[in-house]
């Protein structure tokens, strides 16, 4: 579930490549032939609500990973957009606890999707936060501890349940590809003060994560997917002009981006944010092949070239 995504298409190719047969749900099967082009890939429509539909997918599988959800930055926050936000997580994560109930042979192991918004935006003062610390104020707050509740009705029904939250994910697409253009012509720079803390992950590491939690039969309860070395948002500006071998002396002054997304959106996508730390992922052993912003980045723009 949301296999066809920025997120979801990776790490359905390193499941295939690792020898499983990956079934991907989706709303637009017509995508997948230019998504994917593999054969332990497989693509089937699903509604996103129905979980009548979807309990013939769930039923036996060794693993289901859900990572469905409309973006949140993809458009200003008006009271539609973030209804719709909330409902495309919620509706369809529920769905998929029901399909699950309703399943005679159940899921062995469910991944489920979140985010480190969880743990709010407003950093002054506020220490780096695990997966003990306690829920954040603020709309993607509520958003995540509700997709989160959505899935715990299985709990105990399966012999694994795992939510990850996940920083700002980095890779050819998602959040890079909005910056991309700006940046290679010298205009990009930083967004207010530029010392909101930057929870940042490379896209490959989400991938190998999630199935090294798959292959880890102790590896239960919710984790952080962000890298281990701290950055705030100016650190990536910097690093992202250095791997694009361009200048980004360029500032957005606050009043705009409040003007242009709206108070609360620029308040809790922008100019705010809060210190993540991997605790269970370093706990557990899991060794990440990008650590280091600066090398992340650069293997990413050396790929995009």
């Amino acid at each position: 579930m949301g296999g066809t995504g920025f997120i979801g298409s990776n790490l359905a190719h390193k499941l295939a490549l690792e020898g499983y047969d990956v079934e991907v749900l989706t709303r637009n099967p017509h995508i997948c032939p230019i998504t994917f082009n593999h054969p332990k890939i497989f693509c089937s429509p699903w509604n996103g609500f129905s979980d009548a539909d979807l309990t013939p997918f769930v039923e036996g599988a060794d693993v289901v990973v859900n990572l469905i959800g409309e973006g949140i930055a993809t458009k200003r926050w008006t009271s539609a957009r973030k209804r719709e936000i909330l409902q495309s997580r919620v509706i369809a994560t529920t769905a998929l606890a029901n399909a699950i109930s309703m399943a005679y042979r159940k899921p062995k192991i469910v991944i489920q999707g979140s985010a480190v918004g969880f743990y709010g935006y407003e950093y002054l003062g506020a220490d780096p936060a695990d997966e003990f610390s306690e829920k954040g104020n603020g709309f993607l707050a509520d958003v995540c501890q509700k997709w989160e509740d959505s899935i715990l009705p299985i709990e105990g029904l399966v012999e694994r349940l795992v939510i990850v939250r996940t920083g700002v994910v980095l890779g050819h697409g998602g959040f890079l590809k909005r910056l991309m253009q700006p940046f290679k012509f010298g205009i990009g720079g930083k967004i207010g003060d530029g010392l909101q803390p930057f929870p940042w992950i490379h896209r490959d590491d989400v991938a190998y994560s999630i199935i090294w939690i798959i292959k880890n039969s102790t590896a239960r309860g919710v984790f952080n997917l962000v890298s281990p070395e701290y950055a705030c948002y100016l650190d990536f500006v910097k690093a992202f002009g250095k791997a694009l071998n361009r200048p980004t002396v360029f500032c957005t002054p606050t009043f705009a981006l409040k003007s242009l997304f709206g108070e609360e959106m620029a308040n809790e996508i922008l100019l705010g944010g809060r210190e993540v730390v991997p605790r269970r992922l370093k706990e557990f052993g899991y060794v990440f092949k990008y650590p280091n912003l600066e090398d992340a980045l650069k293997s990413i723009v050396k790929g995009d070239v």
